[in-house]
């Protein structure tokens, strides 16, 4: 997927402990959810690194409805709601939509 640079970051550090990464199955891809991702594949602790490659809006998470998918801890990769993420934007800035 081909996308322009940008300065925003592509990187942000984790808000809490046990913030769940969850699985990029069948349905996730397309609304990132609890419900659609039930495979937990990583659960993340506060101020780990989440390396980001695009974002998606799906189920509401807290104050937001965008999750962003990418890879942290234990090259893990998965989708992470972006309420958990130390950012104070509901939508990531630069970071291009993962679909559609």
């Amino acid at each position: 997927m081909g996308h322009a640079p940008s300065a925003a970051p592509t990187s942000y550090r984790i808000r809490l402990n046990n913030t769940p990464m969850v699985d990029t199955g069948r349905g996730c891809f397309e609304y990132p959810s609890l419900n659609n991702c039930p495979l937990v594949r990583l659960m993340m602790a506060g101020e780990d690194l989440f390396d980001i490659v695009c974002q998606q809006p799906g189920e509401q998470y807290g104050r937001t409805n965008w999750w962003a998918l990418g890879s942290g801890a234990a090259y893990a990769y998965g989708f992470v709601p972006v309420d958990l993420l130390d950012t104070p934007h509901h939508q990531l800035p630069g970071i291009p939509r993962c679909y559609g």
